[in-house]
């Protein structure tokens, strides 16, 4: 091909090609807030997290799954729901922070031992699935350093 062409090529290319922004989003997974219980790393969607606070007292209720028992922060009373135990069967353990999610009817809480941060997650961060150590209904990736992301949907119908 003669350069004049490639030139002409080069011009058409950039012209319509998507903007950085159209780029980014397609690459972009979506921004989560990592929290450790016990020994695994969760990643939870950060549209639905209200903020993360010490869990100081907490009344146990039995008879339902998942549900640890209820808690409060600033007045406002929420179910404690374990969702180590929700994704492994395993629980959560001893925890002394509670990350508080936003729920159509409501909010509840998930304790946790550690919050590690918030954190972009792009495609080129996730492993394939095979090569994940854990597998459940409620995760849809893991990043190379295992965070594991938690599906929106299925963490909000925990409550």
């Amino acid at each position: 091909m003669d350069e004049r062409v490639t030139a002409i090529l080069k011009k058409r290319a950039q012209r319509y090609a998507p903007p950085l922004e159209e780029k980014k989003q397609d690459i972009l997974v979506g921004i989560f807030v990592g929290c450790r219980i016990g020994e695994i790393q969760f990643a939870l969607p950060s549209a639905v997290v209200v903020e993360c606070a010490p869990l100081a007292h907490w009344t146990p209720f039995f008879g339902h799954k998942h549900l640890l028992g209820i808690t409060h922060l600033r007045g406002d009373v929420m179910s404690l729901i374990d969702l180590s135990e929700a994704v492994t069967g395993k629980p959560s353990g001893q925890c002394n922070s509670m990350a508080v999610i936003q729920a159509p009817h409501g909010r509840f809480a998930v304790p946790v031992s550690e919050v590690l941060g918030m954190r972009n997650v792009e495609k080129n961060d996730l492993i394939p699935q095979e090569q994940w150590p854990l597998t459940s209904d409620l995760i849809f990736g893991a990043t190379r350093d295992f965070w594991f992301l938690v599906k929106e949907k299925a963490l909000l119908e925990l409550a």
